[in-house]
């Protein structure tokens, strides 16, 4: 049985089912990592409501699920923008035989695990034994005395210092590595990406001894232990939690009957994924004419400022001059026309960065929809933009026509 609770949506269950669910702790340690809540309603039953997340976990036997808000948006989303909104909850998780999600975790996986091991590799130092005429390390009195009974009194032994990444961070990314060449022989994995992992893996080749002998539990332990120390936001803390997954050889679910089970569910937030991917699109069509980032420097609403109110968009576009545009990322049902509350801050940004053009983005399963909404009375142009999720880039190269930015 699967119970399906729709991502910031709600779920009606009978008390039989509340019964059921509320005497395990996995379903509460749901609750308290903010996955979903849960409230009783006086015509009777309990309502349950998922939160921003995505994924799925066993509970009693059963599986609940919070899923997707809009169709498409999971695959295109994480296809889109790096994966750093995952979370995770010490609760089983149903592994499936699904075709899609798997590539797409691990595809991100060899994504991340290249940009760590390109600028940001974890070392250490370990003794290696050796011998030689010139001693250059720590001189091993014992090795030395031995060569000299066979004989080798024009050598020494001695234990020289070398760099190694035989550490245990790098065991969990060079497991990860050799466990997507096992995934491939059940789930089809694009050429490139099973070619990437091979690479990455002999970057790493020293690691091969310690992960034959280490533990699972281990390997875990090590991502989990460095995605603490450096943040899970942090080159290392994301390629540590996206092993951690490929490891568990889970992906994040799918339609599928689950056949095994696995210690931890994952779960992906795809509102922040949504601004993510909407802000490297943008600036992937807008090329170097405009640089695209997200709000950094957040101007003061009031003047004088007290430091308590700032700007903050979720798109700012400048070029070499100035701000040129904002825009705000909004994950959620367009009926049409735009709240009020949302242009309401769309205008205030607008002012702080002293620009002419704002415009909104909403996910659309109608088709692309642009609208001007026209000249604010402070002389900023606003536009509400709806794109589909199978046609990503290409409703957002229409918005920026709209808006009147060159794409090209």
């Amino acid at each position: 049985m699967t119970i399906s609770v729709p991502e910031r949506g709600t779920t009606l269950i009978g008390v039989a089912d509340w019964t059921r669910l509320s005497r395990e702790k996995e379903f509460w340690k749901l609750v308290n990592a903010g996955i979903l809540s849960a409230e009783s309603r006086k015509e009777g039953g309990w309502q349950l409501r998922g939160a921003c997340y995505v994924g799925r976990a066993i509970i009693g036997g059963e599986v609940l699920e919070i899923s997707e808000k809009f169709d498409g948006s999971f695959a295109t989303l994480l296809s889109l923008g790096s994966a750093k909104t995952l979370t995770t909850t010490p609760t089983q998780a149903p592994v499936t035989p699904d075709k899609y999600s798997t590539p797409l975790l691990i595809a991100l996986f060899i994504g991340a695990a290249r940009r760590y091991l390109s600028g940001h590799k974890l070392i250490d130092y370990a003794g290696r034994p050796d011998r030689g005429t010139l001693v250059g390390g720590r001189l091993d009195v014992r090795g030395t005395a031995r060569l000299h009974s066979k004989g080798m009194r024009h050598q020494a032994a001695f234990v020289r210092s070398v760099v190694t990444a035989d550490v245990p961070f790098n065991r969990t990314i060079y497991a990860a590595l050799r466990q997507i060449e096992r995934i491939s022989k059940t789930v089809p994995i694009a050429r490139r990406d099973l070619a990437s992992a091979r690479a990455l893996a002999s970057i790493l080749e020293e690691c091969l001894s310690n992960v034959l002998r280490a533990s699972c539990d281990a390997l875990f332990a090590a991502a989990a232990d460095a995605s603490a120390q450096y943040g899970s936001d942090s080159p290392i803390g994301e390629a540590g939690t996206l092993a951690a997954a490929v490891l568990d050889s889970s992906g994040f679910g799918g339609a599928d009957d689950w056949n095994r089970t696995i210690g931890r569910s994952w779960f992906v937030n795809l509102e922040t994924q949504f601004e993510t991917a909407v802000r490297s699109s943008l600036g992937k069509l807008l090329g170097n004419a405009y640089r695209v980032e997200k709000a950094v420097r957040r101007p003061p609403l009031f003047q004088p400022s007290s430091g308590r109110y700032a700007a903050n968009p979720d798109v700012v576009i400048r070029n070499a001059a100035n701000t040129v545009a904002i825009a705000d990322a909004k994950y959620k049902d367009l009926s049409h026309w735009p709240s009020s509350a949302d242009v309401h801050e769309l205008l205030c940004h607008a002012s702080a960065y002293h620009t002419t053009k704002a415009f909104l983005i909403f996910p659309s399963e109608a088709g692309f929809d642009a609208r001007y909404l026209g000249r604010a009375a402070g002389g900023c142009e606003i536009w509400s933009c709806g794109i589909r999720f199978d046609r990503f880039e290409d409703d957002l190269r229409q918005t920026l026509l709209a808006v009147g930015l060159s794409a090209d």
